[in-house]
């Protein structure tokens, strides 16, 4: 079944109570209660109601589940109270487009239902409303609500990749629901209300950035995720610097007189320079009233010099005479210190940073500010 023009109804714009494949829509699907609903009977969304989770089903008896294979939409799918109402059998619904619905944007009465959204799912109260447990999210694209992003009413599966966009509260309903953070994003969404098996994971190679108030049970981080503690975001990072300095230029003090007797050549050395490190970075920023963004950082580490600490250079007198210059041992380990301060506004920045290498018979200390515009 597929629709790529406009299929409206006063209440409901499609219904299946039979079976069906594929329902592909490209166009627009709308109904006054309900945009697309597979299930014996809608619920009473009518009624006025405080939550999605309070809101009632009446029974219908039935011999027969009803069953869509899967919803593809790149279109609109809306629905006066819900975008897509599901409570029979439905394998996929794989959006693209926009499934909008002024309380819910899709609801799940029943287990076995895999979303992936690349598009926009918003409903005002719920998003997701996840009643039943037993379904998958895979979400690349945006859910959004005034209220509950998604709401957990059974245990189920979100799954965040990259592109991913959560406005409004995640609400695990007092369940042992589990997230996934897969590739990379940032999840500002407020988390809580999760049962003691509830679980937030964090996928080996990922790179997540996270904020906002998370009150889950156990949060495992596989992955680069950065850290957040009151709105600080806490980013460890460990490498290897490797520089290589040039040598091997000849080079003759030229002279005249009883200076030449004094006259020396010589050759220069070249050396590599091999310092692993390790750092910590803390960070947070403010929103000003005037539209200026400021990200005050600091920062300290670890670094240690594994390659020469000092490269002596031969020198030959007029008379032939070979000898070495002296140098010093320079001490290998360093304390790394650093602050700075950037303030942004559209696409301009100006910034302000101090560095410091801190060592027991050395140190340098580096000072740069600057205006950066991005294009």
């Amino acid at each position: 079944m597929s629709n790529s023009g406009v299929v409206s109804g006063g209440t409901i714009g499609v219904e299946n109570q039979g079976a069906i494949g594929t329902l592909t829509n490209t166009g627009t699907i709308t109904g006054g209660e309900a945009g697309i609903v597979n299930e014996t009977s809608l619920y009473s969304y009518e009624q006025q109601v405080a939550a999605i989770r309070s809101v009632e089903q009446s029974v219908t008896t039935t011999t027969s589940v009803p069953t869509i294979t899967a919803i593809t939409n790149t279109g609109l799918i809306y629905g006066g109270y819900v975008g897509i109402a599901n409570g029979g059998a439905l394998g996929a619904i794989n959006n693209a487009g926009t499934i909008f619905g002024t309380i819910a944007g899709i609801e799940l009465a029943a287990p076995g239902t895999t979303i992936n959204n690349m598009g926009t799912i918003y409903g005002s109260i719920a998003a997701l409303d996840l009643g039943a447990p037993g379904n998958t999210i895979i979400n690349g694209g945006t859910i959004a609500s005034d209220d509950y992003a998604v709401y957990f009413g059974g245990v189920n599966d979100l799954i965040l990749t990259a592109g991913s966009d959560i406005v409004g509260t995640i609400d695990g309903g007092g369940t042992d629901s589990q997230i996934a953070l897969t590739n990379s994003g940032e999840l500002d969404a407020p988390i809580g209300d999760f049962g003691g098996g509830g679980a937030l994971a964090v996928s080996p190679g990922a790179a997540w950035t996270g904020t906002g108030s998370w009150t889950i049970p156990t949060i495992t981080n596989d992955g680069s995720t950065h850290l957040m503690e009151k709105n600080i975001e806490i980013v460890p990072a460990a490498g290897m610097r490797v520089a290589t300095v040039g040598g091997g230029s000849n080079f003759a003090e030229a002279a005249t007189g009883l200076a030449q007797a004094f006259a020396v050549s010589g050759k220069t050395s070249g050396y590599t320079s091999v310092r692993p490190y390790a750092v910590v970075n803390a960070s947070q920023s403010f929103l000003l009233p005037s539209g200026w963004a400021l990200r005050p950082n600091a920062e300290a580490g670890y670094e240690y010099e594994a390659g020469p600490r000092g490269v002596s250079t031969t020198l030959i007198g007029a008379d032939g005479t070979v000898f070495q210059t002296p140098h010093n041992d320079l001490d290998p380990s360093a304390v790394l210190l650093g602050a700075g301060l950037t303030a942004g506004k559209a696409n301009w920045s100006l910034f302000a940073n101090y560095t410091a290498h801190l060592s027991g018979n050395w140190n340098t200390q580096t000072a740069e500010a600057g205006l950066r515009y991005t294009f």
